[in-house]
């Protein structure tokens, strides 16, 4: 998140102030001749609120999910399924753990957003 804070300040200043900048390469002077280096850190900590539980909420839900759709879904144990349904499986598991995940770090995001 270090190196990503400073991508994602100038990120979010692009899409928030009309005119600002319309790449990085030109919003990454504008920041730092106006507010140092300190201005592409000031959403450190609300993007670590954003990512901790996201990644925490990916790991745990994705398993649970795997687990519960093998138990509840598939007719067969998981040795017994092809590589494509285990495809599946993974892929179905992936999609509802990023659903959660979505709504777990939503507000974070939104205090990111906000303090760039």
């Amino acid at each position: 998140d270090i190196a990503l804070c400073p991508m994602e300040s100038v990120k979010v200043r692009i899409q928030t102030k009309p005119g600002f900048a319309s790449t990085l390469r030109e919003g990454f002077p504008i920041i730092k001749n106006e507010e140092g280096m300190n201005g592409f850190y000031k959403g450190l900590v609300p993007l670590w609120c954003r990512q901790i539980p996201y990644t925490m909420m990916k790991f745990a839900c994705f398993e649970r999910t795997v687990e519960a759709l093998y138990k509840f879904v598939v007719p067969k144990p998981r040795a017994e399924c092809s590589k494509g349904e285990q495809l599946i499986v993974t892929f179905t598991a992936g999609y509802i753990a990023g659903v959660f995940c979505a709504i777990v770090s939503h507000p974070a995001d939104t205090i990111v957003s906000k303090l760039n």
